[in-house]
């Protein structure tokens, strides 16, 4: 799948999660492959918070992230935009667990599909999906196990650690593929202390133009 994406060079995805049936977090953005190893990215993300609805926003640029938070508290006056380096961009200033889980697993989807590979994929039929013909594959591994894989590190390995904390011992999940490889859809299944964690991710647009830009300098708190 890696390498079909990366031939494609670009594509868009919208995603949606919920926890125990109620409504969590959805983000829409983009992605621009260079090699499978150097990917940029726009995204939004909205969010529940304490039953107001918030919007972030990430752009992730060569070895740059630049986040912008639902709030400019405890920013520099003037400033919208916090600027990170790829290496610490995952910790992001911002309290709100969902926002944190949110924009750390942007950078953490190419890693899954490592985890993917590790597991045994069953097929479970066909579907169509925005009107490309679709094969199902449905797998199931375990947190630690995961973890554990080499080549999952950084964003994805952070993800699941905190699953992990949150009582998930089992990620169960399905993939459509297309007949170029092209992964269409992605539903994941993840039962946790507080209810069943779900999140449906759906590709689109691919080889469509994707053009993250950095926000201006004059809004950016570079933090690293």
């Amino acid at each position: 799948m890696e390498s079909a994406a990366v031939a494609r060079g670009s594509a868009r995805f919208d995603m949606s999660g919920s926890l125990g049936g109620a409504g969590l977090a959805s983000v829409t953005g983009g992605y621009v492959f260079h090699s499978a190893e150097e990917i940029d990215f726009t995204t939004t993300v909205e969010f529940r918070d304490g039953g107001t609805t918030r919007t972030a926003r990430a752009v992730g640029l060569g070895n740059a992230v630049y986040l912008r938070p639902p709030t400019r508290d405890g920013m520099p006056p003037g400033t919208e935009w916090i600027r990170r380096a790829r290496s610490d961009w995952e910790d992001p200033p911002e309290v709100t667990p969902v926002y944190n889980e949110a924009i750390r697993s942007i950078n953490g989807i190419r890693d899954w599909s490592m985890i993917a590979a590790a597991a045994e994929l069953v097929p479970v039929g066909t579907r169509t999906v925005d009107g490309e013909r679709t094969t199902g594959y449905r797998a199931r591994f375990e947190v630690l196990a995961a973890m554990r894989t080499e080549g999952v590190v950084g964003a994805s390995f952070r993800v699941l650690q905190d699953l992990y904390a949150q009582g998930a011992r089992t990620v169960g999940f399905i993939v459509w593929v297309d007949g170029g490889y092209l992964p269409r859809s992605v539903l994941v299944s993840v039962p946790t202390d507080e209810g069943r964690l779900m999140a449906e991710l759906n590709f689109h647009g691919w080889g469509e133009p994707v053009a993250p830009e950095a926000p201006p300098d004059e809004l950016v708190w570079r933090r690293s």
